[in-house]
């Protein structure tokens, strides 16, 4: 999404409607924030002028979609991609 979006950060622009400025700009979602700890780190984003208030949403949407999905899979073992080139690599059993 961060590259079909191509929406640039509030430490680039003023403007939150900058939206398909090129792949050098990938606000939108947040990486972070679909990750662990999205409250606070949604937060700590919009702070620090990382993201748009909407980025870290859309971010914590996308998490929160993984995880239902995760849950819910038949197969025990997952595989998945994270922000920055990370992989994940996972095993679901329940007792």
């Amino acid at each position: 999404m961060k590259y079909v979006v191509s929406r640039e950060r509030p430490s680039e622009t003023n403007d939150p409607d900058s939206f398909f400025q090129g792949p050098s700009h990938q606000s939108f979602p947040s990486g972070e924030v679909a990750e662990i700890m999205p409250a606070y780190d949604a937060i700590a984003r919009v702070k620090v002028h990382g993201h748009w208030q909407s980025d870290v949403l859309a971010g914590a949407g996308v998490g929160i979609a993984w995880g239902i999905y995760a849950h819910h899979r038949k197969t025990p073992l997952f595989l998945g991609a994270l922000p920055g080139h990370g992989l994940m690599v996972g095993y679901a059993k329940q007792f």
